[in-house]
C-alpha cells in the first residue's frame, strides 16, 4: 500500500497540493503544525515510508493554490450537489456516501465555514478552504470504506464568490429537503413558491430550486410542486394574499427558516406591501414598506443594476436600459394602489393612520426614497446582462446561433437589445443578393464568406478572433454594405470613430465611445487616415476571448 500512497503523494505534489500524512484509519493529520505545511515542504519517502499504512490529506486553501474541498454531509446535499455546484474534474467518496466531495481551485479562497442545520440536523454542508485538511484517494475511511475518486482529473477553476453562493443555495435546499414531510409537501412547495417569487426570485429560478428540494428530498410529484409555483404567481398577480415566509415558518419550523433566510439572504420584511393581510406592520408606514410594495407589483418587470447605475425595465422584448419615464410610472401606479390597501385596514384610526402615510407618498421625495429602497431587492449584476453570446434578440423573438431554433424572449434571458425587425428565414431578397453579386464580382467564394464574416459578427463570440477590413477602391459598395447591416443590427450595431481604434500618445480613462461597446456585437469604424497606427493592444482585447 506504501508504494500505491507514494504514487498518489506525487501525483497531489504535481498539482500543486501540499501532501500530508494521515494516521492510519482516521482524519487526523499525524504531523504537528501541519497547516503551515507548503508543497516545498513534503518529502514522500520520510511521510510515507514503505510498509507504512497511513492515510493520505492534503492542506486545503492558500498552502496549496487555493484548493477548496466542498464536503456533502448529508445525503439530501449529495443528491442534488450537481444541481447547484460547478462542474469540476475533481470529485471523490466512498461507497457509503459516494461523490460526497467537491474539489476546486479558488484564488481568493477563505476559512472554513460549516452550514448547520437546528437541533440534531448536524452539518449539511461545508466549504473547506485555508486553515483545514482533506483526506484523499487511495485512503481507508474510518468506517472501514475505501476512499475513491469518481472524476480524477484536475480541480476546476472558479471564483469565491460564486462558489460560496452556490454552496449556500445548496445548503439551505439540503435543509428544507429534510423537512420536506410527506403529507404536507405540496402546502410547503406553494409556502416556499410564494416566499421567493415575493422577493424578485424569477419564475424559472423558483422552479429549479423546488426542483432541487424534491430530488434531494426523493419526491417523487414534483409536477404537483412545480405547478404551485404558477398558482402563487397568479394569485399574487391578482393582488390576493399570497402564503410565504411566515406559512413557511409554520410547516417545518422558525429555526429551519432563520438558516434558509440567511443562506438564501432573503429580505425578511414578510408581511409587507399590498398582498400583505398585515397592512398595520410597524414599517408599513415607512419608505422600507412602500419599496417592498414596489418590489412586489412591479418585481417583473424591474431590475436595478449598481454598475450600471441605472434601472432596466421589461418591455415584453427585452430590458430598456435608463428608462426613467417608465420608472416614474410604475412607482407612481403602485402609490395610486395604497387606498385600495387602505380599505381593508379594519380599524378606523389605523384605517386613517395609513391614508395619511398614502397622501405623503404621492410627494416626490418618497417617490425617489421608495425607488432608492427598492433597487437592493431588485438588484440584477451587469455581468448577467446580455450574457448569452449563443442568442440574439431579433423584436422579442431569441434566436438560438447554434441551431436556428427560436421562442420568445424571456425576462431571465436578461437581453437589454434587439434587432427592430422580423426574422423571416424563407424571405427573398433578389435586390441585396444582386448588390453582393455585383460587388464580389460574382464570387460565390467571396459572397459566402462575406454570410459567414457576418453571421460571426451578430453573435457573441470571439473565439475565432477575428477582425475584419473591408478593403478596395473607393465607390465599391464597401460603406453601403456596412452601413446596411449595422441598421439591420439595431441596438447590437454600432458606430465608433475611426480615432477611437488608433494609437494615442497618451493613455487616461476609459473613453466613453469604448465604455458605450458593452454589449455590442457589430462594430464599424469607417475612413482611416493615411499613416495611423492602429491601438494594437485595443483591438486585440476587443476581437479575442480571454482564455478560459
Amino acid at each position: 500500500m506504501s508504494m500505491h500512497i507514494q504514487e498518489a503523494a506525487q501525483k497531489y505534489i504535481d498539482q500543486g497540493m501540499a501532501v500530508i500524512p494521515v494516521k492510519s484509519l482516521s482524519k487526523m493529520p499525524a504531523l504537528s503544525g501541519w497547516q503551515n505545511r507548503s508543497v516545498g515542504d513534503v518529502d514522500i519517502t520520510a511521510d510515507f515510508p514503505e510498509g507504512s499504512n497511513s492515510n493520505i490529506g492534503i492542506v486545503l486553501g492558500s498552502q496549496s493554490g487555493g484548493i477548496v474541498d466542498i464536503d456533502l454531509d448529508c445525503p439530501e446535499a449529495v443528491r442534488m450537489a450537481p444541481m447547484f455546484l460547478p462542474e469540476t474534474g475533481m470529485i471523490f467518496g466512498r461507497a457509503g456516501s459516494p461523490r460526497s466531495h467537491y474539489v476546486y481551485r479558488v484564488a481568493n479562497c477563505q476559512a472554513r465555514i460549516a452550514f448547520n442545520g437546528p437541533a440534531n440536523d448536524g452539518v449539511l454542508v461545508e466549504y473547506r478552504g485555508n486553515g483545514a485538511q482533506t483526506v484523499l484517494p487511495p485512503s481507508t475511511h474510518p468506517s472501514g470504506e475505501t476512499v475513491t475518486f469518481y472524476e480524477d482529473g484536475s480541480p476546476a477553476s472558479v471564483d469565491h464568490d460564486a462558489l460560496d453562493k452556490a454552496v449556500r443555495h445548496l445548503a439551505a435546499a439540503a435543509l428544507i429537503a429534510k423537512y420536506w414531510v410527506s403529507g404536507r409537501r405540496h402546502d410547503t412547495a406553494l409556502a416556499l413558491s410564494g416566499a421567493l417569487l415575493s422577493r424578485g426570485w424569477f419564475d424559472d429560478d423558483v422552479e429549479d430550486f423546488v426542483r432541487a428540494v424534491c430530488k434531494g428530498a426523493v419526491d417523487a410529484e414534483v409536477d404537483d410542486r412545480v405547478n404551485t409555483i404558477a398558482a402563487t404567481q397568479e394569485a399574487q398577480d391578482r393582488g390576493e394574499p399570497a402564503t410565504g415566509l411566515t406559512r413557511l415558518r409554520s410547516l417545518i419550523g422558525s429555526s429551519v427558516v432563520e438558516r434558509v433566510v440567511e443562506w438564501l439572504e432573503l429580505d425578511v420584511a414578510d408581511g409587507l406591501g399590498h398582498n400583505s393581510q398585515n397592512s398595520t406592520d410597524a414599517l408599513r408606514c415607512s419608505d422600507i414598506g412602500n419599496a417592498q410594495a414596489l418590489v412586489e407589483q412591479h418585481r417583473h418587470e424591474l431590475r436595478y443594476c449598481f454598475d450600471l447605475g441605472c434601472w432596466l425595465r421589461w418591455t415584453g422584448k427585452y430590458w430598456n436600459l435608463d428608462d426613467k419615464a417608465g420608472l416614474e410610472h410604475l412607482a407612481e401606479s403602485t402609490v395610486r394602489s395604497f387606498p385600495i390597501e387602505a380599505a381593508n385596514i379594519i380599524d378606523s384610526s389605523k384605517r386613517e393612520d395609513f391614508l395619511d402615510w398614502t397622501a405623503k407618498s404621492g410627494n416626490r421625495n418618497r417617490i425617489k426614497a421608495m425607488c432608492e429602497q427598492s433597487r437592493h431587492r431588485m438588484h440584477v449584476d451587469q455581468d448577467r446582462l446580455d450574457a448569452d453570446e449563443t442568442i440574439i434578440n431579433v423584436n422579442g423573438t431569441v434566436i438560438d446561433l447554434q441551431n436556428g431554433d427560436m421562442r420568445a424572449a424571456k425576462p431571465e434571458d436578461f437581453c437589454t437589445k434587439t434587432l427592430e425587425t422580423h426574422y423571416d428565414p424563407d424571405a427573398d431578397c433578389p435586390q441585396f443578393m444582386a448588390f453582393l453579386d455585383r460587388i464580389m464580382g460574382g464570387s460565390e467564394d467571396l459572397i459566402r464568406y462575406l454570410q459567414r464574416a457576418t453571421g460571426y459578427s451578430l453573435s457573441g463570440s470571439t473565439r475565432e478572433q477575428c477582425f475584419f477590413i473591408a478593403h478596395g477602391s473607393g465607390a465599391n459598395g464597401k460603406s453601403v454594405f456596412l452601413n446596411l447591416i449595422r441598421k439591420m443590427s439595431g441596438a447590437y450595431g454600432l458606430n465608433v470613430p475611426m480615432q477611437t481604434l488608433m494609437a494615442k500618445s497618451t493613455s487616461g480613462s476609459v473613453p466613453n465611445d469604448i465604455a458605450r461597446l458593452r454589449g455590442a456585437r457589430m462594430v464599424t469604424a469607417m475612413e482611416g487616415e493615411s499613416n495611423q497606427k492602429m491601438a494594437e493592444s485595443l483591438v486585440k482585447q476587443l476581437t479575442v476571448s480571454t482564455p478560459e
